[in-house]
């Protein structure tokens, strides 16, 4: 519906405008399908885009003015990514204004403190946030890097943005000033943040998310295009585009159904879990805790009131690497674990920040600067490394040296997490459990164990 008004208002023609939907949600529908947050964000930022084109179209009325802070506010409690996108868009957009009229200015002004007075709960908790303890280790678990360099991705969003703005400037006769005030402030904004760390020199994984509105955008825009080329009769190059987009959308094909393919095989082996989800539901007290293997760990918290020990989502809650650590190796208690097994398992409990963006970031730089400099003495621009390296064998080496100790002490160390039943997966867990132990169900995938 949203897509429907967009189109409308940026004069896409009624006949094409269901097509030009479909298009749209079939170039973003690999974000739809996964499961992740923007079958709520993506309608949020069209929710933005209409607000934004009415204040322009419409600066003094107060609904206008209204719409806009709201829609602004709203976007900090589901989705920072994008108040990002709408503080730089804003920005741009009250410096322009400033320049022009004073009196549309103070109506941007009055919708920009409106959201500012919306957003102060949001603040509050994040400051919070902030000071806690573990905020910042949790943070470099998730992703946080310290780098001024972009990556690939950035570089590829930024190709993006510059193309389908290039096309809007030749074409910049077939539209309304209102919307090219929209097409610039919201371009500017997607390219300004997808590159935000050059500046800030903190990254999170920016250029990735910023990157799922600029596709969206650019399918939004390349429609408007499209349809307007249809209007001035400019059917050879419309063709062209189409060509390429078919290209395009066929490649992505081809990589949605093997994606899929993976995903649909796990869903089949997770049917087993029916039946003994459905035990914890109905035996356990509320806020017992669950030692199990990392597949069942993940649905535990979803389907029963029951905690886990430990879950590859651990890394991702407000806690300290030790104890994220601690946790990991507890669950492998049950089984031998070599330093090369400790390493496999890495992502699981360092996260995305120390198992794939540190040593990339190092290596990027590491190239930029042989490519810039010319390394003429032997290392002065670094050497090339991975996670391993990065992180150091004395490191590993302690965690087995941990892992050793808790198999030695493995019940007092469950204990000191609460942990109540110990699930077996008799098809994939080669665990040697303890002897004294109580069997308290069982069925033709999985023991239960009671922990006195």
């Amino acid at each position: 519906y949203l897509l429907h008004i967009i189109l409308s208002r940026l004069r896409v023609q009624p006949k094409y405008v269901p097509v030009g939907v479909g298009f749209i949600l079939l170039f973003v529908y690999w974000f739809l399908a996964r499961p992740v947050a923007m079958q709520v964000v993506f309608p949020l930022f069209l929710l933005w885009l209409v607000s934004l084109f009415y204040f322009i179209c419409y600066p003094l009325e107060k609904r206008a003015q209204v719409g806009l802070a709201l829609v602004s506010a709203l976007s900090l409690y589901v989705y920072t990514y994008l108040t990002q996108i709408i503080v730089v868009s804003s920005g741009i957009g009250l410096c322009c204004v400033l320049l022009k009229d004073f009196r549309i200015y103070k109506t941007a002004v009055y919708s920009a403190v409106g959201a500012s007075v919306l957003s102060i709960p949001f603040l509050i908790y994040t400051w919070k946030q902030i000071h806690h303890p573990f905020y910042f280790e949790t943070l470099a678990r998730i992703g946080l890097v310290e780098t001024h360099t972009i990556g690939s991705a950035a570089m590829f969003y930024m190709l993006m943005i510059g193309l389908i703005s290039a096309i809007i400037w030749f074409q910049r006769n077939f539209y309304t000033k209102q919307e090219l005030s929209v097409f610039v402030l919201v371009s500017a904004g997607l390219f300004i943040t997808t590159v935000s760390n050059v500046i800030s020199g903190k990254d999170l994984e920016v250029a990735v998310h910023i990157g799922r509105f600029v596709e969206l955008w650019a399918g939004i825009v390349f429609v408007v295009i499209v349809s307007r080329m249809m209007v001035f009769d400019q059917k050879k190059v419309v063709y062209m585009y189409i060509g390429l987009l078919c290209v395009c959308l066929m490649y992505v094909g081809l990589v949605q159904v093997r994606v899929w393919k993976s995903i649909n095989k796990d869903i089949l082996v997770d049917q087993r879990y029916k039946t003994v989800l459905q035990w914890l539901r109905e035996n356990t007290p509320t806020d017992s805790v669950v030692f199990t293997d990392d597949r069942l760990a993940s649905y535990i918290p979803i389907e029963t009131s029951n905690y886990v020990l430990f879950s590859p989502n651990s890394l991702l809650y407000l806690a300290s690497d030790k104890e994220v650590e601690d946790r990991y190796l507890l669950s492998r208690v049950f089984m031998d674990a070599s330093i090369d097994d400790i390493k496999k398992d890495m992502r699981k409990y360092a996260g995305a920040g120390y198992t794939a963006h540190r040593h990339m970031i190092h290596n990027r730089n590491v190239r930029l600067c042989k490519f810039i400099v010319v390394d003429l003495w032997k290392g002065r621009c670094g050497e090339y490394t991975d996670q391993y390296v990065l992180k150091g064998e004395s490191y590993f080496g302690s965690l087995e040296v941990r892992h050793l100790y808790m198999q030695e002490h493995a019940i007092d160390e469950l204990k000191k997490f609460n942990v109540s039943y110990i699930i077996v997966d008799k098809n994939y867990d080669s665990w040697n459990v303890l002897n004294t132990l109580q069997r308290i169900w069982s069925d033709n995938y999985f023991d239960i164990y009671k922990m006195n």
